[in-house]
């Protein structure tokens, strides 16, 4: 019998009970005892935070970790497919897997023959949903509450499965979301139609509680790529700081590119909290796996 990718269309009970197991996590709860549970993890892309967090997560609730980066080193550079590469390593009985790859739709068929839970750590452009779940996360440590927050997401919007994420959960959650970069930057499918956009970063920004830089996708681009240059106006700098509300919560999910997302001269401002994002990432990360392990 499969068991159902996590992917990013959670409940809001789910949200809550997995938030409460997080909260427990971030002051020091320590009464879990997965020891004997091995997670195994599979990489067809390349990730330093997520893969990183992942293991660390897992190591914290007492589980084995084993990673596969899928490179030249693996039997993929034999002609081996993606889909055996993940039934093979399935094979050896893990308990929990995570998954990244450029299009999960191409695992199906392997997908559909797993038993164990396992999550997605990056679906090629479409979704990251643990990436959501620590930025709500983190945006409910510093803000409380999402109902009529203004969230306001910054850049390559286009080709981010952050966004896509993002625009899922924080919508159920209450939050209200507005996309601001180039226009030929701006998601073409239909479930970004009403979300409104703006396509100049300017003082407008002092409207927003949560402001989301997000990186250009290089390794992603299309049609867009003759309009790279654009993005240089949507670059974070001094006067949208001083633009920006006092309290403010500015992020990014990482890789951050100095001068590229935010200046050099504004990285020291406390608002910014992408390394709080990376930290509750872990205890998220623990949180999950934990609720998951608990229920297969």
């Amino acid at each position: 019998m499969s068991h159902q990718v996590l992917d990013s269309n959670f409940s809001l009970n789910f949200v809550e009970e997995l938030f409460s197991k997080t909260d427990s996590f971030l002051n020091g709860d320590k009464s879990y005892n997965f020891q004997g549970k091995l997670v195994a993890s599979v990489f067809f892309e390349p990730s330093t935070r997520t893969r990183t967090s992942f293991e660390i997560a897992s190591k914290r609730i007492g589980c084995d970790f084993v990673h596969l980066n899928v490179d030249s080193s693996t039997s993929l550079s034999k002609g081996e497919s993606d889909q055996d590469t993940v039934l093979n390593l399935v094979s050896m009985k893990p308990d929990l897997l995570i998954l990244r790859h450029s299009n999960f739709k191409s695992l199906t068929s392997a997908l559909d023959r797993i038993s164990c839970p396992i999550i997605s750590a990056g679906d090629g452009k479409l979704e990251h949903p643990t990436q959501a779940l620590l930025d709500a996360y983190t945006i409910r440590h510093f803000k409380k509450d999402f109902k009529g927050l203004r969230v306001l997401l910054v850049g390559d919007v286009k080709n981010s499965r952050v966004a896509n994420s993002n625009r899922i959960l924080l919508q159920n959650l209450g939050a209200e979301i507005t996309i601001c970069c180039p226009d030929i930057f701006k998601p073409d499918s239909k479930e970004w139609e009403n979300i409104p956009h703006i396509n100049k970063l300017n003082e407008s920004i002092g409207e927003f509680d949560v402001i989301m830089k997000l990186r250009l996708q290089k390794e992603r681009l299309g049609e867009e790529r003759e309009s790279v240059s654009d993005l240089r106006a949507f670059v974070l700098n001094s006067k949208h700081f001083e633009w920006a509300q006092s309290e403010a919560v500015f992020m990014h999910p990482g890789p951050k590119i100095d001068g590229e997302d935010f200046l050099p001269e504004v990285l020291s401002d406390s608002r910014i909290k992408i390394l709080k994002q990376v930290e509750f990432g872990v205890y998220l990360r623990s949180a999950l796996m934990s609720l998951l392990l608990e229920q297969s």
